[in-house]
Protein backbone atom coordinates (compact mmCIF):
# COMPACT_ATOMS: atom_id res chain seq x y z
CA UNK A 1 0.00 0.00 0.00
CA UNK A 2 1.32 3.43 -0.92
CA UNK A 3 1.76 5.66 2.11
CA UNK A 4 1.97 9.41 1.99
CA UNK A 5 4.09 11.66 4.16
CA UNK A 6 1.96 11.87 7.30
CA UNK A 7 3.04 15.41 8.21
CA UNK A 8 2.08 16.77 4.78
CA UNK A 9 -1.18 14.81 4.76
CA UNK A 10 -2.00 15.98 8.25
CA UNK A 11 -1.39 19.62 7.30
CA UNK A 12 -3.48 19.20 4.16
CA UNK A 13 -6.27 17.51 6.12
CA UNK A 14 -6.36 20.29 8.72
CA UNK A 15 -6.55 22.98 6.03
CA UNK A 16 -9.19 21.07 4.09
CA UNK A 17 -11.39 20.49 7.13
CA UNK A 18 -11.04 24.12 8.21
CA UNK A 19 -12.05 25.36 4.75
CA UNK A 20 -14.95 22.94 4.43
CA UNK A 21 -16.15 23.97 7.91
CA UNK A 22 -16.07 27.62 6.83
CA UNK A 23 -18.06 26.83 3.70
CA UNK A 24 -20.63 24.79 5.61
CA UNK A 25 -21.04 27.58 8.20
CA UNK A 26 -21.46 30.20 5.45
CA UNK A 27 -24.29 28.07 4.05
CA UNK A 28 -25.95 27.72 7.45
CA UNK A 29 -24.78 24.18 8.08
CA UNK A 30 -22.00 22.34 9.82
CA UNK A 31 -19.37 19.96 8.54
CA UNK A 32 -19.79 16.34 9.54
CA UNK A 33 -16.62 14.31 9.01
CA UNK A 34 -16.77 10.53 8.54
CA UNK A 35 -15.80 9.05 11.93
CA UNK A 36 -13.77 6.17 10.46
CA UNK A 37 -11.69 8.64 8.47
CA UNK A 38 -11.02 10.78 11.55
CA UNK A 39 -10.23 7.88 13.87
CA UNK A 40 -8.24 5.62 11.59
CA UNK A 41 -7.17 7.84 8.68
CA UNK A 42 -8.28 5.06 6.33
CA UNK A 43 -9.30 5.81 2.75
CA UNK A 44 -13.06 6.19 2.47
CA UNK A 45 -15.37 6.69 -0.45
CA UNK A 46 -19.03 7.46 -0.93
CA UNK A 47 -19.02 5.87 -4.37
CA UNK A 48 -20.68 2.44 -4.56
CA UNK A 49 -18.27 -0.17 -5.91
CA UNK A 50 -18.10 -3.93 -6.16
CA UNK A 51 -20.84 -6.45 -6.83
CA UNK A 52 -19.43 -7.95 -10.04
CA UNK A 53 -15.86 -8.45 -8.89
CA UNK A 54 -13.13 -9.51 -11.32
CA UNK A 55 -11.56 -12.86 -10.43
CA UNK A 56 -9.65 -15.71 -12.01
CA UNK A 57 -12.56 -18.14 -11.55
CA UNK A 58 -16.34 -18.07 -11.10
CA UNK A 59 -15.88 -19.41 -7.57
CA UNK A 60 -13.98 -16.25 -6.60
CA UNK A 61 -15.85 -13.56 -8.53
CA UNK A 62 -18.45 -12.59 -11.09
CA UNK A 63 -16.37 -11.51 -14.10
CA UNK A 64 -13.14 -12.66 -15.73
CA UNK A 65 -10.13 -10.32 -16.02
CA UNK A 66 -11.63 -8.84 -19.20
CA UNK A 67 -14.98 -7.98 -17.60
CA UNK A 68 -16.95 -10.85 -19.12
CA UNK A 69 -19.49 -12.34 -16.71
CA UNK A 70 -18.84 -16.01 -15.98
CA UNK A 71 -21.59 -18.24 -17.37
CA UNK A 72 -23.00 -15.49 -19.62
CA UNK A 73 -20.87 -15.33 -22.77
CA UNK A 74 -20.96 -11.92 -24.38
CA UNK A 75 -22.17 -10.09 -21.25
CA UNK A 76 -19.54 -7.57 -20.13
CA UNK A 77 -19.26 -5.24 -17.16
CA UNK A 78 -17.03 -2.18 -17.43
CA UNK A 79 -17.69 -0.02 -14.39
CA UNK A 80 -16.84 0.19 -10.66
CA UNK A 81 -18.78 -3.03 -10.07
CA UNK A 82 -15.60 -4.87 -11.06
CA UNK A 83 -13.59 -3.47 -8.14
CA UNK A 84 -13.12 -5.79 -5.16
CA UNK A 85 -13.17 -2.87 -2.70
CA UNK A 86 -13.57 0.91 -2.79
CA UNK A 87 -10.52 2.74 -4.08
CA UNK A 88 -10.47 5.28 -1.28
CA UNK A 89 -10.26 8.17 -3.73
CA UNK A 90 -12.52 9.57 -6.42
CA UNK A 91 -12.79 6.59 -8.78
CA UNK A 92 -13.47 8.23 -12.16
CA UNK A 93 -10.01 7.73 -13.64
CA UNK A 94 -9.82 4.13 -12.41
CA UNK A 95 -13.29 3.41 -13.80
CA UNK A 96 -12.27 4.94 -17.15
CA UNK A 97 -9.10 2.81 -17.21
CA UNK A 98 -11.10 -0.33 -16.43
CA UNK A 99 -13.63 0.45 -19.17
CA UNK A 100 -10.78 1.04 -21.62
CA UNK A 101 -9.22 -2.31 -20.64
CA UNK A 102 -12.53 -4.13 -21.26
CA UNK A 103 -13.20 -2.46 -24.61
CA UNK A 104 -9.62 -2.94 -25.85
CA UNK A 105 -10.01 -6.67 -25.28
CA UNK A 106 -13.35 -6.67 -27.10
CA UNK A 107 -11.80 -4.85 -30.06
CA UNK A 108 -8.84 -7.26 -30.20
CA UNK A 109 -11.04 -10.35 -29.82
CA UNK A 110 -14.50 -9.42 -31.15
CA UNK A 111 -15.70 -12.98 -31.75
CA UNK A 112 -14.21 -14.62 -28.67
CA UNK A 113 -15.70 -14.95 -25.22
CA UNK A 114 -15.12 -16.98 -22.09
CA UNK A 115 -16.63 -20.16 -23.60
CA UNK A 116 -16.25 -19.66 -27.33
CA UNK A 117 -17.61 -17.64 -30.23
CA UNK A 118 -20.52 -15.28 -29.62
Amino acid sequence: MLRRDNSAESNFDRRRIARLSELAKALGGRLVVIPQWVERRMPTTVHPMGGAVIADSPQRGVANPFGEVYGYPGLYVSDASLFPTPTGVAPSMTIAAMAEHVIENLLKNPRQSEVGAL
